[in-house]
């Protein structure tokens, strides 16, 4: 049976502390809406996130 290795998570912008929910495999920069702080970076395969996880929403 195959893994599921892509997962949903819930982070915090560090500037604003504005919430969001971003893919783990994002293929393009996720910006906080509110601030526009670069929240995650594609980086090949998976994202480089830049901001607190809080938790995983869906894996």
């Amino acid at each position: 049976m195959n893994e599921v290795r892509s997962v949903f998570l819930r982070i915090t912008c560090p500037k604003c502390r504005h919430p969001h929910v971003i893919f783990s495999k994002a293929s393009i920069e996720v910006k906080c809406r509110k601030c526009n702080y670069l929240l995650s970076k594609s980086s090949g395969g998976k994202t480089k996130i830049r901001a607190p996880v809080q938790e995983v929403v869906w894996n």
